[in-house]
């Protein structure tokens, strides 16, 4: 008897079928057809850019030429298509709705919020797993206090002042899985170690403050990790009040002095609209005039406010976007305030010395604190060359090769150098990178993630290196010796890469070159 397969696929009837056909090719083609019309969403608010423009045609058929025209013809595609947006929304709407974040630097909390996941290693700062080891602890508070000793010998007092993140204000609205693992955070940590050491470094901790204030209003964006004017207000009266023990005669603002309403705030991603707080002064401002000093980046300008409150103290801040919400109320304050974001100047050594403020302040997020310290490059440089370890003893200490100095430049008569270093061996990425001439430490640099131009792809952790040192008298690469250190005092030879060391000689001797009078080189060694 023969067996009777059943038919494949499922039948529709032809009108159903067409339909079908009709609607996989509406979907398929509507985002190129409405991109060709000129009708897609600006994606500007989306990506927080200009999307990539059309191209033009390659002004030749080199290989180049046509890669160079492919890539751009890439970009805008992928930045135009059409329903982009929309696509992009709903997925992030279909993504809350099921409890999960379609950002992937951000996870979902309860209620709705949001919070920061990858920028600095967040959440293990959070879970309190990436913490200070004991050495770097001290080395953080020793690199501030010598900061700190810097700005007062220039008349200035130093103040720190911490913005938590928001997952220290709102532990409660993290999701379950999110816990602490370690007693103590790197801020933790920083306000023990500061009290042990009985250190004169000043750091306003504003946390306790903001923990009793948001059972009272909202301090913090639910969709987004700053805080609002509610919770810089009140790290703004906690600044005060140490600011008060050094300069009595300040007039701090009080809540009491503004009228405030409650405004509103949309999010493009996540596309949500939440409700924002207003401040307007009751009374006139006290503000007389401002000025921009700095415009190479016109989103973040350096400005200088002046007021009408002749006896009040001047100040300098150095601060990220956190400070950027509070600073209309320093602004109100103080005789003359100076903004200086952090985003376009390192630490700013050079604004402090024209402008003579009375109290320099450095604002920085608490997930800051995994990150370099804001002080000058120089004092940092001069502090990690003093730690560093006798050439011979780096030698002995040697595990072998691990990384190269890849790049070099002369700028401003200091020595420039790149390269990367990983400790292959542990699987740690180094902590710092050292230079050496003539048997003698004269650079030091901390890491940062390397770009991807410097060395390629590897399994393990990789750091690279900017460190400089000055050029005065350096005019031999075989002089030169670069080693990196790691966490755990393991020592790792950075070798000169080949082609670097041509560099270098055809650099030293167009130097030599050029100063006919030189003595000549000494034997090289």
């Amino acid at each position: 008897m023969r067996q009777q397969l059943p038919a494949l696929g499922v039948s529709l009837g032809r009108l159903p079928s067409a339909l079908l056909i009709v609607a996989v090719l509406a979907t398929l083609f509507a985002p190129a057809l409405i991109q060709l019309a000129g009708r897609q969403t600006d994606t500007s608010l989306l990506d927080n850019r200009p999307p990539a423009r059309m191209p033009a045609l390659p002004s030749s058929i080199s290989l180049g030429a046509l890669n160079e025209f492919r890539e751009r013809l890439i970009s805008f595609v992928e930045d135009n298509f059409g329903l982009r947006v929309e696509m992009v929304q709903l997925n992030i709407r279909v993504r809350s709705v099921i409890g999960t974040s379609a950002i992937p630097g951000l996870f979902m909390g309860k209620g709705g919020w949001f919070f920061l996941k990858t920028d600095a290693d967040v959440l293990d700062q959070v879970r309190a797993l990436n913490r200070f080891t004991d050495q770097d602890l001290d080395a953080w508070i020793d690199l501030m206090e010598v900061q700190q000793r810097s700005v007062e010998s220039q008349g200035a007092a130093f103040i720190i002042l911490i913005a938590p993140n928001s997952h220290t204000i709102y532990p409660d609205r993290m999701p379950i899985y999110v816990n602490r693992v370690w007693p103590e955070t790197r801020l933790d940590q920083i306000m023990r170690r500061l009290h042990e050491r009985v250190s004169s470094l000043v750091v306003v901790d504003p946390r306790r403050d903001l923990s009793a204030a948001r059972e009272q209003q909202l301090l913090y964006h639910k969709y987004e990790d700053h805080w609002n004017s509610f919770g810089a207000f009140v790290a703004y009266s906690a600044m005060m009040r140490e600011i008060a023990k050094r300069f009595p005669l300040i007039q701090p603002l009080q809540l009491s002095d503004y009228a405030i309403r409650q405004g509103s705030r949309v999010w493009n991603i996540p596309p949500r609209e939440e409700a924002d707080p207003v401040f307007s002064l009751k009374s006139p401002t006290r503000i007389v005039g401002s000025q921009l000093l700095d415009n190479k980046n016109p989103r973040r300008p350096i400005v200088e406010t002046t007021t009408r409150l002749e006896t009040a103290p001047t100040a300098l801040v150095y601060g990220d976007s956190f400070g950027d919400v509070v600073m209309p109320f320093f602004n109100e304050t103080f005789r003359r305030t100076v903004f200086v974001p952090t985003a376009v100047s390192s630490f700013p050594t050079e604004w402090i010395q024209e402008k003579k403020p009375d109290v320099v302040i450095i604002e920085m997020v608490e997930r800051g604190l995994a990150m370099q310290p804001p002080v000058s490059a120089a004092l940092e440089n001069e502090y990690l060359v003093r730690g560093a370890p006798p050439l011979d003893e780096a030698i002995a200490r040697s595990n072998g090769v691990g990384g190269h100095v890849a790049g070099a430049q002369q700028t401003g008569g200091r020595l420039e150098f790149v390269g990367w270093a990983a400790d292959r061996a542990a699987n740690t990425p180094p902590r710092l990178a050292l230079a050496y001439y003539d048997g003698r430490a004269v650079g030091a640099a901390r890491m940062s993630p390397v770009p991807a131009t410097i060395a390629p792809a590897m399994n393990n952790p990789k750091l690279g290196f900017r460190l400089s040192i000055p050029s005065a008298g350096v005019n031999d690469p075989a002089r030169l010796r670069f080693f990196s250190t790691t966490a755990d005092g393991k020592v790792y030879e950075l070798a000169i890469t080949r082609t670097l060391r041509q560099h270098l000689e055809r650099m030293f001797a167009s130097s030599r070159a050029a100063r006919p009078d030189a003595a000549p080189n000494p034997d090289r060694r």
